[in-house]
């Protein structure tokens, strides 16, 4: 079942957001730090804001999985147009129930919700080294909508695998179309 995030849901959206923060840590330690995913006052906020909710999945009296969302009113700008966007900050499932449809269905109630809303997309931002993410979100039919490019100036850090995504993706698209 998906519900609306509720204030005993602390301790569950801080361990499923540690099993995606360990991934990130793990690919990018350049980037990421070692910490607890959802602090008390983080959680509060997501809780009682107008622009930011969470909704998690319920099986059985346990969360096992959580989308996070955030709604963006884009200013208009000579060249853009002023644009309602749920962008998903994170979708997690328990690594235990992964593979049974559960992130479709969080994504698929947060889609039905932005068409309600009327809101123009949905939108993720995935790491390019989340191979994982980026097959689930192309396989809900989401597109490419950018890239975002980094070139490492300190020769210690260890090289980034977004060179070949943004390869793998390309030629992917590619021979799809």
């Amino acid at each position: 079942m998906i519900r609306k995030l509720k204030s005993i849901d602390f301790n569950a959206l801080v361990a499923l957001f540690s099993q995606l923060y360990k991934l990130h840590y793990e690919a990018r330690e350049d980037v990421f730090n070692i910490a607890q995913p959802i602090t008390e006052p983080y959680f509060r906020e997501i809780l009682h804001s107008r622009f930011k909710f969470c909704y998690v999945y319920e099986e059985n009296g346990k969360v096992i999985g959580a989308i996070l969302i955030k709604k963006i009113h884009t200013d208009p700008y000579v060249t853009l147009k002023t644009r309602l966007i749920y962008e998903i900050y994170d979708l997690v499932v328990d690594a235990k129930y992964r593979r049974q449809g559960i992130g479709t269905k969080l994504y698929k109630f947060i889609l039905d919700l932005a068409h309600r809303e009327g809101a123009d997309a949905v939108q993720v931002e995935a790491w390019a080294f989340n191979f994982e993410a980026i097959k689930f979100y192309e396989s809900l039919g989401m597109n490419v909508k950018k890239f975002t490019f980094e070139q490492l100036t300190d020769n210690k850090i260890r090289r980034s695998t977004s060179t070949q995504m943004v390869r793998t993706i390309t030629t992917t698209k590619l021979k799809h179309e």
